[in-house]
This record gives C-alpha cells, sequence and structure tokens, in this order.
C-alpha cells in the first residue's frame, strides 16, 4: 500500500503494522455492519470501493509504464493525498455505526439495573484506552526511505548558508540529491537539479528533468567516467555539494540521496575539497572543469 495510506492514524508509536491494522479495520467496519446501513449509505460504501479499486489499478498501471520513481511517490507532502479519501469516507460511516452501537447499548443498560454496572465498566474501560492511546509517544526509530525527504537538517541550513555567503552570484550548484528548491530558496544560486517536484509533468520537461538527474548519478557514483566530466562542462557546474555515509535525503532537504564514490571524488584532478560540514555529513567540492568559478580554497570544517 501507498505510505501515505498508512498516515491516515498514527498509531501505538506508529507502528507500520499496526497503522495498516488500523486501515484495514476502519475499512472492514462498514461490511461487517452493512446489515445496520440505510440504503444511500450502502451505496456510498460500494461507489468508494470502486473508487479505491480504480485507483489502486490506476497507480498499478503508472508503475508499469513508467521507469522512475517518480509515479510511485504520493501524498501527503505535495500532492492531496487521494488514497486517503477512501478511509477517510469509511470512518465517517464507523461513526455512524458506533453512535448507533452506543444508542443501543445505552438503550439496554436503561431498560434494567442490572445491565447499569456493566455499561459504566464498558464506558471506563473505553476511557482508559483512549487515554493510552492519546498518550502513547510516537515511535523514534530509524527514519524509512520516503520519510528521509522530510524537512532539512542542521547541517544541510549551514552549508547552504556558507554557500550563499561565500561563492559567486550565479553560481550553479550540484547536489547528489534532487531538491525541490531548496537551493535556490536558501543560497540564491542555480540548483541543477533542484526545482519543482516533476510528478507527472510534460514531456519536455521530465526528459529534461531525468537527465539531469542520469547525469549526476554518473558524477557522484562514477566520477572518473568521461560522461562525469561531460556533464559538469555542458550544464557548467561550479560546486558539489555531496552527501557523506550518515547523510540521507533530510541533510540537503530532498529526495533520498545518490550513490556517491566519496573516494573516487576525492582522486578526482577537476575537485577540488573546499569545506565539509557536520562531521563530514556534507562535503562541499570546487569544480574545476574548463576555468570554472574559482574562491578560496582550503579546506575547513565549521
Amino acid at each position: 500500500a501507498p505510505d501515505g495510506l498508512l498516515r491516515v492514524w498514527p498509531g501505538l508509536g506508529a507502528d507500520p503494522q499496526i497503522q495498516a491494522g488500523v486501515v484495514g479495520v476502519i475499512l472492514l467496519l462498514p461490511l461487517f455492519g452493512w446489515r445496520w446501513l440505510a440504503r444511500a449509505q450502502r451505496r456510498a460504501v460500494l461507489t468508494w470501493l470502486v473508487f479505491a479499486f480504480g485507483l489502486a489499478a490506476g497507480a498499478f498501471a503508472f508503475v508499469l509504464l513508467y521507469e522512475t520513481y517518480v509515479p510511485l511517490r504520493v501524498g501527503p507532502r505535495r500532492l492531496l493525498p487521494y488514497e486517503l479519501f477512501v478511509p477517510v469516507v469509511f470512518l465517517a460511516i464507523d461513526l455512524l455505526l458506533l453512535q448507533r452501537l452506543v444508542h443501543w447499548v445505552a438503550g439496554r443498560a436503561l431498560a434494567g439495573r442490572a445491565n447499569v454496572m456493566r455499561s459504566a465498566v464498558g464506558v471506563v474501560v473505553v476511557a482508559v484506552i483512549a487515554l493510552f492511546v492519546a498518550r502513547a509517544p510516537l515511535s523514534q526509530g530509524p527514519v524509512g526511505e520516503e520519510d528521509e525527504s522530510f524537512g532539512l537538517e542542521r547541517t544541510g541550513y549551514d552549508a547552504y548558508g556558507w554557500i550563499a555567503q561565500n561563492t559567486p552570484p550565479g553560481s550553479r550548484i550540484l547536489t547528489s540529491a534532487y531538491t525541490d528548491g531548496i537551493v535556490a530558496a536558501l543560497t540564491r544560486r542555480v540548483g541543477i537539479v533542484d526545482g519543482r517536484a516533476v510528478y507527472l509533468e510534460d514531456a519536455p520537461f521530465l526528459r529534461e528533468a531525468l537527465e539531469h538527474l542520469l547525469g549526476a548519478r554518473v558524477v557522484f557514483g562514477a566520477p572518473a567516467a568521461p560522461g562525469a566530466v561531460d556533464y559538469l562542462r555542458d550544464e557548467r557546474v561550479d560546486y558539489l555539494l555531496v552527501t557523506g555515509p550518515e547523510a540521507n535525503g533530510r541533510t540537503l532537504g530532498g529526495y533520498p540521496v545518490f550513490e556517491v564514490d566519496l573516494a573516487a571524488l576525492d582522486a578526482q584532478p577537476y575537485l577540488r575539497l573546499l569545506l565539509t560540514f557536520g562531521d563530514d555529513r556534507l562535503r562541499l567540492y570546487e569544480v574545476e572543469v574548463d576555468s570554472a568559478a574559482t574562491i578560496t580554497r582550503g579546506v575547513h570544517s565549521p
């Protein structure tokens, strides 16, 4: 299931299995309570089930048709999370069923004093469970690949700030992850793989974005390859901002990072290491292909 679908409920400790279980209960309750639904409510359930299957089929078709990761990324970060419509509507129907259940239990309790104590115990149990759920801490476990793209670490903020203050205006920066405009926003410089998320854009824009991404992967993964130098020259790259072994997408404020061969980058004569940030979580290299822009050289670690 899409990762965004599980975020309909944080769960107890945000455990993915519990999240999936909660979503499953939300979707199944209207079916188990079918006999207590009015005709219009049954029609709504069937309509949204058809929508859910159609949405799943469409997403599967996109995965088969496109060779890029883009169609796999669904809400709730930037796109309207259409897949959440289904559990939200079903949750509304669940609440209706719960209301009818409460009225039925209350009616039986009022019908005889013997049931009052049982109802009171039931209310206490429900209240305790609700309190436990409300106070359950969110998971502090490792961040998944989808979550790596959320936010910006302090290390990345420091790197972007240094670039903004110490590089010539108009410098062109290549980062080891695709970013959604954060390079331009924080440095006022040009990011080669920085811009709006491509998703299902028009064909020319998508083609250009993919060419930039594929070329960047060559630069960071195989910097000794002839294509790497050609790419840097064609794109007039002045600086590389590279993630270290301990970094992830949040370090740059972007998507999951590319594969990086740091040893090969250090061995290239056209690259000069200028700075490291955050205990080598980020490295800034100056590119010296065909007289790229230069600044004061030296290695520092702020």
